[in-house]
């Protein structure tokens, strides 16, 4: 079966010369060769010309000229040449590409073996698209999903479908250079044709080498204003991340952000399954070597502005969105708004282990910025190889999301040693907290504990942590149901040498066995309000003396038996310390619904926030004196 390969040519003579010579070294198919000459001034058309008078006795790579006195652009040049042509199928290709060995016959086949393909493109080795090796397995067809994304396939190298063609016209001439594919493309998928991609069909592409200078750019955003007339606006949202060894966490990832169209991954050197995975995504992967984060990251994000994202997320590998992400991220990208932050909380759970990520200090969520419309201007800088920080040059608006990434850090001791290894070795600097410090005491603390509590809640790890954090030398504690968020204050007290008041209780006492944690433990079976006003209780010497120390920690239980939370808070407010921490648990029992206490306490200028736990887990912290005495919510 014979195939008409059609080669636009623009000056580039040499270029032009190499990809004959692998043509016709690397051909074994029946094929003919239709140059179109777009008014070169190199001596390209009087090379065109010898190479014609040469194959006219060939029983292969017969060659047309078709010669044009100027540059009328390159789908105009195309559709020239698939006019001149009566094949079945037409392969595009540029003059700066070199084919390997095989080519032409593995195309035919996988067009021959599915009559629904109307556009098959190949891999490229060009550096500004990627270098894609090891992306897909080294032979096979992948069709796109009925999602196209601009840039998805390029026509450097593509075979096309003469009934395609037919049914859906030719490339739409009102694109001079770059987005007669994209265009194409859509119309293919719009009348039912299948688009597919060659991972078997490897391509030597100098990308840009025909390029007219300074007019890369210019053509590119002309070809974007068309698309966007023609089609409609259309947002493309590319996320990008590093990765290194993710094959246990990478795909938790990706399955999170079913809203986006394409994935810009930066392997630095994965020995595991990592980017065979990637490569199940609509993905590119580019390769570097050394650690250098911001470097990476910059590299991802001019190859998303290259590949014609108008949107830009950046992710990390061990990171996953919360499930109303996909129907929250559609809204957020209609917007007018340049940038979004988000909340990221380096606190998590796993089936085996709890980690904090970084001093006890950071046991809360951090506002990040995460998405943003992408602008030129955008780049990543740090000191530390390791880690690349937020991004810079931003402009425009930025929004505020309550969507939540759960960020999972460090799940095991032994990717701890890995971990500290890794970030010392990259940025000089000492990681031992990673390994030995608050992260790793609460991890031996959970596991200890699970020996006789399997099914421990994560709310307690993060009990300990903030106790901890605080260094906590007072905690009061309201409204105890089994004891165990007491036993997790009481043993983390025991590492700071402070002591734990409570009030409101059940009969919990079994639950506290050591008697060095007992000495640590004043509780009181009445109500809040009666060890705030009951003159009896506040007038024995221990109540007097601890009364009079500010507490550092006050921990409040939604589900107890005085369910008057609001008045708990109001009550206790003024025995927090500035700089203390209150925390409220179980918020489905407040009587005014879940969040409305937090709600209230923001609309004072206090910092509230509702963390991800099951009946609301709410952290609020005192930064400054504010006086509470409005209940009503």
């Amino acid at each position: 079966m014979k195939v008409d390969v059609i080669i636009p040519v623009y000056n580039q003579l040499e270029y032009t010369k190499r990809c004959l010579w692998a043509i016709e070294a690397n051909t074994f198919a029946p094929y003919g060769l239709v140059f179109v000459d777009n008014g070169s001034t190199d001596g390209s058309g009087e090379w065109m010309l010898a190479v014609k008078a040469g194959h006219e006795d060939a029983t292969v790579g017969l060659v047309e000229i078709i010669t044009n006195h100027a540059n009328l652009g390159f789908a105009k040049a195309v559709n020239m040449g698939i006019v001149a042509s009566d094949s079945p199928y037409i392969v595009l290709l540029n003059n700066d590409t070199e084919v390997p060995q095989g080519w032409l016959t593995a195309l035919i086949e996988a067009m021959e073996a599915d009559p629904r393909i109307g556009a098959m493109g190949v891999l490229s080795t060009a550096k500004a698209q990627g270098t894609w090796e090891g992306n897909f397995e080294d032979v096979g067809v992948q069709i796109f999903a009925n999602k196209y994304s601009l840039g998805q396939l390029p026509y450097f190298c593509a075979i096309l479908r003469r009934k395609a063609l037919d049914d859906v016209g030719l490339l739409d001439e009102e694109f001079f250079l770059y987005g007669e594919d994209d265009d194409l493309n859509l119309r293919l998928m719009q009348a039912g044709w299948k688009l597919a991609l060659h991972t078997g069909v490897v391509v030597k592409h100098k990308h840009g080498a025909t390029a007219t200078p300074g007019g890369f750019q210019r053509y590119r955003k002309s070809a974007r204003k068309r698309l966007m007339e023609k089609w409609g606006e259309k947002t493309m949202l590319v996320c990008i991340m590093r990765v290194k060894d993710e094959e246990d966490r990478i795909r938790r990832c990706l399955d999170s952000m079913p809203f986006v169209d394409k994935f810009i991954v930066v392997d630095n050197g994965s020995t595991d399954d990592t980017v065979t995975i990637v490569g199940e995504y609509p993905s590119t992967v580019l390769h570097t070597e050394g650690v250098d984060a911001p470097r990476d990251l910059n590299l991802a994000y001019q190859e998303a502005l290259r590949q014609g994202a108008t949107h830009v997320l950046w992710m990390d590998a061990d990171e996953e969105w919360e499930a109303r992400a996909a129907e929250e991220f559609p809204k957020m990208l209609a917007q007018d708004v340049a940038a979004w932050t988000f909340r990221v909380y380096p606190f998590v759970l796993s089936k085996t282990h709890y980690r904090v990520d970084g001093p006890w200090a950071q046991f809360t969520e951090q506002g990040q910025t995460r998405l943003f419309q992408a602008q030129k201007d955008v780049f990543w800088k740090s000191e530390r190889k390791a880690h690349a920080g937020l991004p810079r040059g931003l402009k425009g608006l930025v929004g505020r999301s309550d969507l939540r990434i759960k960020h999972w850090t460090i799940e095991t001791p032994e990717e701890a040693e890995r971990k500290v290894a890794f970030y010392e070795a990259a940025d000089g600097k000492d990681y031992g907290h990673l390994r030995d410090g608050p992260g790793a005491e609460l991890v031996e603390w959970v596991e200890r504990v699970r020996t006789s509590d399997p099914t421990i809640p994560a709310y307690q790890a993060l009990l300990y942590a903030i106790v901890r954090g605080t260094e906590a030398q007072l905690v009061y504690e309201i409204g105890v149901r089994d004891g165990y968020s007491t036993r997790a204050i009481l043993e983390a007290l025991d590492k700071t040498g402070g002591r734990l008041v409570s009030c409101d209780i059940a009969d919990c006492q079994a639950v506290i066995q050591d008697e060095d944690l007992r000495q640590r433990w004043t509780f009181w079976h009445g109500t809040s309000e009666d060890m705030l006003y009951r003159e009896s209780w506040r007038e024995t010497p221990r109540t007097r003396k601890l009364l009079r120390i500010e507490a550092d920690v006050i921990y409040i239980d939604g589900s107890h038996e005085h369910a008057d939370v609001k008045a708990d808070v109001v009550g206790m407010w003024p025995l927090l310390k500035v700089g203390g921490v209150m925390i409220l648990h179980d918020t489905l029992a407040f009587p005014d619904g879940p969040g409305r206490v937090l709600t209230w306490l923001q609309h004072r200028g206090i910092e509230a926030i509702n963390l991800p736990f099951r009946n609301g887990f709410g952290v609020v912290h005192k930064t400054q004196e504010v006086l509470l005495d409005d209940v009503s919510v």
